[in-house]
């Protein structure tokens, strides 16, 4: 296990912040977009202690949540409940096998996409009901 130095994983998240808001959006397909922050939490979470690791999701979700507006806290939420997750696996887990992180990567990316279409969803059955309602009056 290693020692997180704060500074350096704020310097690192605000360039993937920057690549995954610059860059990132080229390299779509259908829509589906790597998440670097993502990918840095998780590899945190397989190389530190799981409190560093919450401490870490807690910063890599707030900066995430800052660049989508409309559903402020869904990151911070997600990022959290992998992070804990991924403390609790860690023990059962192989980490040290780069196939383990592509596959962890890919499941928790499912998971957070997953989330976010069924939070679109809800908001915009509420939002059309909210729309028939107002209509009407």
């Amino acid at each position: 296990m290693r020692f997180v130095h704060w500074h350096i994983l704020f310097l690192l998240a605000s360039a993937l912040l920057g690549l995954q808001v610059l860059v990132v959006p080229y390299f779509a397909i259908n829509g589906a977009r790597p998440d670097l922050l993502l990918c840095l939490l998780i590899y945190m979470s397989f190389q530190v202690k799981a409190r560093q690791a919450l401490i870490a999701g807690v910063i890599l979700g707030l900066f995430k949540d800052g660049i989508s507006a409309e559903r402020f806290g869904f990151f911070f939420a997600m990022f959290n409940f992998i992070t804990i997750s991924l403390s609790f696996l860690q023990k059962k887990m192989i980490h040290d096998s780069r196939i383990v992180w592509i596959i962890t990567t890919g499941i928790a990316s499912l998971l957070v996409n997953f989330a976010e279409s069924l939070m679109m969803v809800i908001t915009y059955r509420h939002f059309i009901v909210f729309e028939q309602c107002a209509g009407g009056a």
